[in-house]
């Protein structure tokens, strides 16, 4: 398992007001954009309360052997504006796998790496 350090990188620091019921929220929401439904497969996600800081929380998402970690703000997405420079929701920014990444990019991200497929297709994510 490829273990990444979170927070050492974090480019957007703490956030205000966040709570872990609205990032559960987050990672459902996530999980029904990634649209893994149409392939016929289910996804779940654990807390992995450990990676928690400042307003980021830590989850797997699994689909059957595949996984990848999260950190989800806890801020509804419609409020990604309290980050800098952000104008739309698709500036809500989540980390996927320590990486970064705008909202749509994040879904990609997280669906590949749930489905086998980009950089997770050689199978060292099984």
């Amino acid at each position: 398992m490829i273990r990444m350090a979170f927070m050492g990188t974090m480019a957007f620091g703490p956030i205000p007001d966040s709570t872990e019921e609205q990032a559960i929220a987050n990672i459902q929401e996530l999980i029904r954009h990634t649209a893994l439904h149409h392939n016929n497969v289910e996804a779940k996600f654990e807390r992995l309360a450990a990676d928690d800081e400042a307003g980021w929380f830590g989850f797997k998402l699994m689909a059957g052997d595949r996984y990848c970690h999260v950190l989800m703000p806890g801020i509804t997405i419609g409020d990604a504006e309290c980050y800098p420079l952000a104008q739309h929701v698709k500036d809500f920014r989540v980390y996927v796998d320590g990486g970064s990444w705008l909202w749509p990019f994040a879904v990609k991200i997280a669906r590949e790496a749930l489905l086998g497929l980009g950089d997770y297709s050689e199978g060292d994510r099984a």
